[in-house]
Formats: structure tokens, sequence, C-alpha cells
């Protein structure tokens, strides 16, 4: 059944934008609402913050070839946008690690437990500054993904490999469950999780030759399974259709719906 538009202003329910002939839908003006793709690991970052919150918000999702051009008003049709009711109509921000700063400085006074961010203005400085080694990751692994030419491919990969044994050795020298010593995940955790996740599976499921990474391996299965972060994971199922479906057809794109095979 079709969204009216007096229930995307108002209510939770999800719809899409499909079409570059899809009009502007009419602002939320009583809850988040978060436009994304469900495979895009920069959209999950977003999710995941909001669901660690256990926050309400209404989900768009976004085929991203056939964006209208209204939606490139916001931050140039990048994803994700959260949009928040405001008291002149919404406003927007844009960029997943901003995103999921913003989403912590909104909601961890609920649950002080659950911060994301340390409060020491050093610590969350420096934290930064380790993630900020990871900016290309995923630059990396999509264009490994889709170039043809062995010699990029493999100069890419070996970038990963490098960026991974940071990650590696961050992991195995601690011996914690999660980045900096800690036993609780954080915002760098959940940041490059979305990324490493897919890395992983690809390595797996598409014979990329990468080195095991042990302890990554197994930081990465513990946030999968962390309960506050269930319904904001992405399909991974759906995520390696996306894979094969362009080894089939050499047609890259975040559309929606998901392509099948």
């Amino acid at each position: 059944m079709e969204i009216t538009e007096q229930e995307k202003a108002k209510t939770l329910k999800e719809f899409s934008i499909q079409s570059k002939a899809d009009g502007k839908p009419s602002a939320n003006t009583e809850h988040w609402r978060l436009y994304g793709h469900p495979l895009c690991p920069y959209v999950e970052r977003a999710k995941l913050a909001l669901k660690h919150h256990e926050a309400e918000y209404q989900n768009v999702h976004v085929s991203l070839p056939d964006r209208p051009d209204w939606f490139y008003s916001y931050h140039r049709g990048a994803v994700p946008i959260l949009e928040i009711p405001d008291a002149s109509g919404t406003k927007f921000i844009a960029e997943s690690t901003i995103v999921v700063e913003y989403v912590d400085d909104e909601l961890k006074d609920k649950s002080p437990a659950h911060a994301l961010f340390p409060s020491d203005p050093f610590e969350r400085a420096s934290r930064k500054m380790f993630l900020d080694k990871f900016r290309d990751l995923g630059l990396y692994m999509f264009r490994s993904i889709l170039t043809t030419k062995e010699d990029k491919r493999s100069r890419d990969l070996s970038k990963i490999e490098e960026l991974l044994s940071i990650l590696e050795e961050e992991l195995s020298t601690s011996g914690a469950k999660y980045l900096f010593g800690e036993e609780k995940y954080g915002f760098v955790d959940i940041i490059l999780f979305c990324q490493v996740k897919q890395i992983l599976i690809l390595s797996k499921k598409i014979d990329w030759p990468i080195q095991t990474f042990p302890s990554v391996k197994k930081w990465v299965n513990r946030i999968r399974a962390e309960p506050r972060l269930k319904g904001g994971l992405n399909s991974e199922a759906d995520f390696l259709a996306m894979i094969q479906s362009f080894k089939h057809t050499g047609v890259w794109g975040l559309k929606y719906p998901l392509a099948k095979i």
C-alpha cells in the first residue's frame, strides 16, 4: 500500500525514492528521518548509532542512481542524511561520522553509560586521529571491486591490508573486546566495523587475496552479536547479491529496490 503524504509527515512508516521524477516528500514534523540505502556502509553507521540509542526514526530508502534533482540540495546528494524537525520546518545533518556524533550528543544524556564518545576532550580527539588513518579504506575497497586492471586492484588490496594490519595490532595488543582497551564498543568501533565487515565478506566469498586477521575477525563477530545493534545491520546476503550482480552485468549502482540474481 502506498504511503500518503500525511503519513510521511507524521509517522514512522518507511518509504522509498526510486525515480528522478519522484517529488520531494512532506517534511516529517514529528520524527527524525534518515535518507539512505540499505547496503551503503556509511548509512549503516548512522543506523547503528540510532539503534544503539534506541532512537525512533523514519527510514527512507533512496535509489542512488535515480536521485531526483531536489535531493542534491541535501549536501550534494550524499547519504546518509538525517533530517530533524525544527520550529522553522526541518534541518539536516550529513556525513556519516558527523551523524553518529550528533546522535550520540543528542541522546547520551538519557543513558550516560551508553555514550559512544568519551567525555574527555583529549580521548575524543585522539580516537578521531586514529580513525582518520582509515579515511580512504572505503575508496580502496570500492576501487578494488570496480577496476578491471589487475595492477590497480593489487595496489588497492595492499593498502587495505596495511590498514587492517593497523587494526589487528591495536586489537591484539590490548587484548580487550573492543578498540582502545575497552570492553564496550564506541564510535570508532561502529564506524570502522561497517566497512571492515564488507571487506571480510568479500575476502571469503569472492576469493579476495587478503591476509587473515584473527583479532579483526573476532572483533567484527562481537559487534555483529551486540544486542543493542540488532536491526541496524545491513543484510550481508543482499550485499553479496549486489556484488554478484555487478560481476554478471558489469553495472554498478546502489539501486532500490535491491537487485536480485
